[in-house]
């Protein structure tokens, strides 16, 4: 019975193929093939899974045999970047509809596909959002979980209020047609925010952006070290697009310190994080980080990058 009607959900909408697409980074993608595997034998499509590697400096080995042993498909290049990595996936595609899956997804719904395909009906792009694991994952990892769970793993009638600011790229359905009009942003070399601009895109080009219950598991967490540098690199590029004028609508973060500015506050901010910075440090980097402190460290980034550009224009 669920096969017939997931069958006659995808003839409704001409959903002729669906191709699952997978950038992969050092990460050993087998419990992810395993639940793909059992979830498309479930479904009497046409389908198939593309795999490319962005680069990775280990598992290439070990997941390029899984895939084969899968019938899944597997290719590896350089490191390109994760926009690149996405768009190439879409053009290697040979589906009518696109799966994006990050490679440290875990499938927690035994109808996964299932509800995307109910959804295929209502809109060309579908977000299904991520779940963080619910135990505490020790000290090293506190930081991005406490973050995750709080700022990222929301119900979808939390993300629908602001559908095209709440997308990721980590878990979505988008129809071929829409993502052949709407490419990701290759100029976006550096980690963060291409999601943000994608879904700008999409915005200003008058598509919208259903959010549904049918999450991930974020499975890799990053170390705090690693967790903020990332967020280092985010914040930078987030004032790269801003200053560009690529970026249209601010985030909330880049409001907050058009206002310090406005106040003339935000060399007060640079100075108090200079001041506090071990102990800002040694907050984050504990068990229990406190999520508004990691805010004003994200704020008082960008004052610092903003003050840098102003200062290398000035030379």
């Amino acid at each position: 019975m669920i096969t017939y009607l997931v069958f006659a959900i995808f003839a409704q909408n001409d959903v002729l193929k669906l191709s699952v697409l997978i950038p992969v980074y050092n990460w050993h993608l087998q419990k992810l093939f395993v639940k793909l595997n059992e979830q498309l034998a479930g479904v009497d499509i046409e389908w198939e899974v593309l795999c490319l590697d962005d680069g990775s400096t280990k598992c290439t080995d070990n997941n390029k045999s899984l895939a084969r042993d899968f019938g899944f498909h597997y290719r590896y290049r350089e490191n390109r970047g994760r926009s690149v990595t996405r768009n190439e996936l879409a053009e290697w595609a040979s589906g009518d509809w696109f799966l994006f899956l990050d490679c440290d997804s875990g499938v927690i719904r035994g109808d996964f596909l299932k509800k995307y395909m109910e959804s295929a009906s209502s809109a060309e792009v579908v977000y299904g959002g991520t779940i963080y694991q619910p135990d505490f994952p020790g000290r090293e990892f506190a930081l991005h979980w406490k973050y995750g769970k709080k700022r990222e793993a929301l119900k979808a009638n939390v993300r629908n209020k602001k559908p095209f600011r709440s997308f990721k790229t980590n878990n979505f359905l988008v129809s071929r047609a829409v993502f052949s009009r709407f490419k990701l942003d290759e100029s976006i070399k550096t980690y963060g925010y291409e999601d943000l601009m994608w879904a700008e895109a999409l915005k200003n080009g008058g598509v919208s952006i259903l959010h549904i219950d049918n999450p991930v598991m974020h499975s890799g967490l990053n170390s705090t070290e690693v967790f903020l540098s990332n967020t280092t690199e985010a914040v930078g590029n987030l004032w790269k697009l801003c200053a560009s004028g690529k970026l249209k609508s601010p985030t909330p973060l880049l409001r907050y310190y058009t206002i310090l500015r406005k106040f003339g506050l935000d060399w007060l901010l640079r100075s108090m994080f200079a001041v506090f910075r071990p102990v800002i440090h040694a907050n984050l980097r504990s068990p229990n980080p406190w999520l508004p402190i990691f805010a004003l460290y994200k704020l008082s980034l960008l004052s610092q990058f903003a003050r840098k550009s102003w200062t290398d224009k000035s030379e």
